[in-house]
């Protein structure tokens, strides 16, 4: 007995394909698949009058054009490259804005305290 997903592993397709098969050749198969335990097995029969349908009439399988996916990727990863190099800019700009008043806010905090202080000595003379 075998699995659907076993089959589908020997033959490198998805379950998915391997249920449109059994779909297709319902007939053919008709008391070779066992269901237990909610899994679909495969009596060796089955498998043999599976491989006999996939090796005279392999079913098209579905095939992702490489070169098309690697584009769109390639597309994608350019993109993020510019969105990043945008968002460190900004940040380099964020750290630079903090610094300048960082240094405002010490300028400030002397003054005060010169102030405090100036008042304070002249108001014991």
């Amino acid at each position: 007995m075998t699995t659907v997903k076993d089959y589908a592993a020997r033959w490198n397709v998805s379950t998915v394909s391997v249920y449109k098969l059994l779909k297709t050749h319902k007939a053919e198969l008709e008391g070779l698949i066992v269901k237990e335990n909610r899994k679909m097995l495969l009596t060796d029969e089955a498998v043999k009058v599976l491989d006999k349908v996939k090796s005279t009439h392999p079913q098209p399988v579905e095939q992702i054009d490489n070169k098309e996916e690697l584009e769109v990727l390639k597309r994608e990863n350019h993109n993020l490259l510019i969105k990043i190099a945008e968002l460190q800019e900004k940040l380099i700009e964020s750290k630079e804005m903090i610094n300048l008043l960082q240094s405002e806010k010490v300028e400030l905090l002397e003054d005060k305290n010169r102030g405090f202080l100036s008042r304070l000595f002249k108001k014991k003379n």
